[in-house]
């Protein structure tokens, strides 16, 4: 048996298309649910990760070769409504349920690291009590604490108001 086609030679993989072809352009998953759409990152974020650290492969870099994947970690962000809760949509579990889907401390705190993108700095602020103290990363990282002064000149002199976005890729 001899495959015709690149999906049979590499079954499981195809992130690639994954990327391209089931993440909206607004950074979310193609399911209806926010727990759903906006849980697709912490798995492919685990893979982007494992891809990095895996020297022999360098055909792509998750990071670096999809702006979805980039959009994915501010999706959460977009789609809380002024930051503080996420529409309760499709299969959420129960109605009204006030909470945000999809925020992720350490998840925020890397990706502002790896992005520098202000509103990601300024959710980990929010999760942590609007504070910068106790904030840090990897204790593998050489300065783990560094990240508390980027994120407060990442803050700048902003009133630490949230912003409503319409997710019209989302619908």
């Amino acid at each position: 048996f001899w495959p015709d086609r690149e999906k049979d030679l590499l079954p499981g993989g195809r992130l690639s298309a994954l990327l391209v072809d089931q993440v909206d352009r607004d950074g979310v998953g193609g399911e209806a649910a926010p727990e759903y759409a906006l849980g697709w990152l912490s798995h492919l974020q685990q893979c982007a990760g494992l891809l990095a650290s895996y020297k022999r492969y360098d055909r792509h870099d998750l990071y670096r070769d999809f702006p979805a994947f980039r959009r994915m970690f501010v999706a959460p962000l977009r789609l809380a409504i002024l930051g503080r809760w996420t529409p309760s949509l499709g299969d959420s579990g129960q109605t009204g349920k006030c909470e945000r889907v999809g925020w992720d401390l350490d998840l925020f705190l890397e990706a502002f690291g790896r992005f520098g993108d202000p509103r990601l700095a300024k959710a980990a602020w929010e999760m942590n009590g609007r504070t910068v103290e106790g904030l840090h990363t990897s204790l593998f990282d050489p300065e783990p604490e560094a990240i508390q002064e980027q994120v407060l000149n990442a803050l700048g002199d902003g009133d630490g108001a949230f912003q409503s976005y319409n997710l019209d890729g989302y619908g």
